[in-house]
């Protein structure tokens, strides 16, 4: 019996050893971030050619998964007519990718497709957008995000509203990486 809590005091210290790596939200983006701005436009001309670039952007999923993400947000321009017009744009990732200009629908799709592409499980998921002060981000409050299984763990991720900024009716490219993998 003497034995028992100091069996039970290297159980704990080995699974505490064996946690994950930082959470993703904290981690050094640099290097994934470079591959994926590096893209040029033969990398990204279909979504076979710019997943295949994208998965060497490092070994783990999260570091595909961190590349694609920051493509996405880097070369998709938020269409700030379609949430108003009653003919929205095709959302599709193809048509997304071809138009680099969409929705949160078209970037989901899109981020997903790259995604899958590359192995790394992914969902469309579709909801309720609200801005801090409660008020809905567009006109039905309908948004879009990302849930990919990242190194085994589920992580939610918004590359919509990573991309930048809507002020005056005009998109400006502003990247902002606290929904990456947001808590």
């Amino acid at each position: 019996m003497r034995w028992l809590p100091l069996l039970l005091l290297s159980l704990t210290a080995t699974a505490s050893a064996q946690t994950c790596e930082a959470p993703l939200n904290v981690r050094d983006w640099s290097r994934a971030d470079a591959h994926a701005l590096a893209a040029s436009d033969w990398d990204a001309a279909s979504l076979d050619r710019l997943a295949r670039y994208l998965s060497r952007a490092g070994r783990t999923e999260a570091e595909k998964t961190r590349a694609a993400f920051r493509w996405v947000a880097a070369h998709i321009a938020y269409d700030v007519d379609a949430p108003v017009s009653h003919a929205r744009p095709n959302q599709s990732a193809d048509s997304t990718l071809a138009r680099r200009e969409g929705v949160c629908e078209g970037y989901s799709r899109l981020l997903v497709s790259l995604l899958e592409r590359m192995g790394v499980e992914s969902r469309f998921v579709g909801g309720w957008g609200l801005s801090p002060g409660e008020a809905a981000i567009s006109p039905d409050g309908l948004h879009a995000w990302v849930a990919a299984r990242v190194d085994g763990l589920w992580v939610l991720m918004d590359p919509t509203w990573a991309a930048g900024i809507v002020q005056r009716d005009r998109f400006s490219f502003r990247f902002n990486g606290q929904w990456f993998a947001s808590p």
